[in-house]
């Protein structure tokens, strides 16, 4: 069975900060929830012991 996952980018400003859209050019930095999610995230996949052929 094949499976697909579509994960969105980790958190970039805090939530009690203005919403703010930079250009497809820019690359901003992950705040700390934003690497708490990547962690929780990482830490699943690694627990699903899927086999991952493309990422």
């Amino acid at each position: 069975m094949r499976r697909i996952f579509i994960i969105r980018h980790g958190n970039t400003f805090e939530s009690n900060a203005d919403a703010r859209r930079i250009g497809a050019r820019t690359d901003l930095a992950l705040v700390e929830s934003g690497h708490a999610q990547a962690e929780r995230l990482g830490a699943w996949f690694a627990a699903q012991n899927l086999p991952i052929r493309r990422l």
